[in-house]
C-alpha cells in the first residue's frame, strides 16, 4: 500500500513506488484534458486563447509542445498525442462518394468526433450545437453509422424535425420502430442499444404557450425513458435508450424554450471552422470528383475553385445583405456546398483534355443557380452578372 507522498506503508519492497507516479502523471493528464475540453464548450475563439492561458499557468503539463486543445490523451500510455496522430484522421475517402456522406476529417472537427462518441458509449445524452453546415449531422451519422457496424449491438433510429413536428408525431415514430418486450418494457427486437439522434430540434414553431411539445417530450424522454400510451394507459419504458440532439446554434440564441432542453444534456458547441479547413473540406471532396478526369492537375485545379469560390461567398455576403424586403439574402457555406455539389453531379463525356474548359462553364451555371436565383430584382442580377465574370477574371489573372 502507497500513500500520496510517495512512501510504502506495511511493505518493504519499493516495486511500487515508480507506479504510483505514473498513476498520479495519468490522473493529471485525463483530469487537465477533461477541464479544458469541458470549458471549450462554452467559449469563442477569445475566451479560448484565456482558458488555454489560464490552464498552462495552473498545471505544469511538460509534455504540451503547444495549446491543450491541439492534444488528446492516448487511452493507452495515457499521454498526450497530436490530434493529427489520432487514428480517425487517418482514414482515406473512398474513389466513388456520394457528395454530403462523406465525413471529412480535419484537425479542427476529430476533437467532437472522438468526445461525441465517448459521450455515446457512456450512455450520456447529448445536445450537440454549431452553426449552419459546420457539418454537424454528417459526423454524428458517421459515429452512429461506425458503431452499428463496428458492435452490431446498436439500432439507430434518426428524426429530422420540421417546423410541423410535434409530440405525437415523434411518439408515433418511436411506437413504430420499437416493438413490445414484455408488458411495459419496448425495445429493438434483438435487444439492442436505441439510439435516438434528433436533427434540428430548434426548428418546431411555438404553440400560443410559447412552449414546443417535441422539446418538452424530449425531456420526459432524457428524464425517466419513458413513453404514454394513451390506447393501454400504461408508461412504456424504453430499454436501453440513449439520446442525440442537434440544434442550430444561431437560432438557439433567439429560442428560449429550446433551453428548457438542453440544460439536462450534456453540451457540445462546435466553434467555427478556419478558412484553411473549409479549403481542406470542400477540396477534398471536388478532387475525388477531378480525379476521373484530370488526374495530373486535379489539386491544382480543385484549389483554385474553393479559393475562387470562397472570395465569391465573400462578396456575395458584402453586395447583398438582408432588408425588410429581402429577408431571405443570408448566405453560408451550405450554399458554397450546394455549387460543389452541383459540379460533383455532373458526368463529362467527352476527351479528359477537354474538361478543364468545360469546368468552368459547370462552375458559372452552379454559382448563378445557387446565387442569383434568389435575387429578387433585376438591378441586383445585373450587378451580380457583372461582377461575377470580373471576380472569375481577376482571381485568375494574379493567380496564373
Amino acid at each position: 500500500m502507497i500513500d500520496y507522498d510517495d512512501h510504502k506503508i506495511g511493505r518493504t519492497s519499493v516495486i511500487f513506488i515508480p507506479k504510483v507516479n505514473i498513476i498520479k502523471q495519468a490522473c493529471l493528464t485525463v483530469f487537465i484534458f477533461s477541464i479544458s475540453w469541458v470549458s471549450n464548450f462554452f467559449t469563442n475563439f477569445i475566451l479560448k486563447t484565456k482558458i488555454e492561458r489560464f490552464i498552462s499557468d495552473s498545471f505544469k503539463a511538460n509534455d504540451l509542445k503547444g495549446p491543450i486543445f491541439d492534444y488528446y490523451v492516448d487511452p493507452n500510455s495515457f499521454e498526450y498525442k497530436s490530434w493529427s496522430e489520432h487514428s480517425l484522421f487517418q482514414i482515406q475517402n473512398p474513389q466513388e462518394i456520394i457528395y454530403n456522406k462523406v465525413f471529412i476529417p480535419l484537425v479542427e472537427n476529430i476533437p467532437y468526433y472522438y468526445i461525441t462518441e465517448l459521450y455515446l458509449k457512456l450512455a450520456k445524452p447529448i445536445c450537440f450545437m454549431g452553426k449552419p453546415s459546420s457539418g454537424k449531422s454528417l459526423m454524428i451519422n458517421k459515429i452512429l453509422n461506425t458503431l452499428e457496424t463496428s458492435t452490431k449491438n446498436v439500432c439507430n433510429l434518426r428524426y429530422l424535425l420540421n417546423y410541423n413536428t410535434n409530440s405525437n408525431k415523434i411518439e408515433n415514430y418511436l411506437s413504430n420502430k420499437l416493438v413490445y418486450l414484455k408488458r411495459n418494457l419496448i425495445g429493438d427486437y434483438f435487444d439492442k442499444e436505441v439510439i435516438l439522434f434528433l436533427d434540428d430540434v430548434n426548428l418546431e414553431k411555438c404553440d400560443k404557450f410559447n412552449s414546443q411539445t417535441s422539446i418538452e417530450f424530449l425531456r420526459k424522454l432524457d428524464c425517466h425513458k419513458k413513453i404514454y400510451d394513451m390506447k393501454s394507459n400504461v408508461n412504456l419504458v424504453i430499454s436501453k435508450l440513449k439520446i442525440i440532439s442537434c440544434a442550430n446554434v444561431t437560432s438557439q440564441r433567439n429560442n428560449l424554450v429550446v433551453e428548457r432542453y438542453i440544460h439536462s444534456a450534456n453540451i457540445i458547441s462546435q466553434n467555427s471552422i478556419s478558412e484553411e479547413g473549409i479549403k481542406n473540406l470542400f477540396k477534398s471532396n471536388l478532387e475525388t470528383h477531378l480525379q476521373k478526369y484530370i488526374p495530373k492537375t486535379c489539386s491544382i485545379t480543385s484549389n483554385q475553385y474553393v479559393q475562387l469560390s470562397n472570395i465569391f461567398l465573400t462578396f456575395v455576403n458584402e453586395s447583398f445583405r438582408p432588408s425588410p424586403n429581402k429577408l431571405h439574402y443570408k448566405y453560408n457555406l451550405r450554399n458554397l456546398s450546394r455549387v460543389f455539389q452541383g459540379i460533383h453531379f455532373f458526368s463529362y463525356k467527352y476527351e479528359n483534355t477537354d474538361y478543364p474548359r468545360y469546368l468552368i462553364k459547370i462552375w458559372f451555371f452552379e454559382i448563378t443557380r445557387v446565387f442569383e436565383d434568389g435575387l429578387t430584382t433585376i438591378e441586383d442580377k445585373k450587378f451580380f452578372q457583372d461582377n461575377l465574370i470580373k471576380t472569375y477574371n481577376n482571381y485568375f489573372r494574379y493567380n496564373n
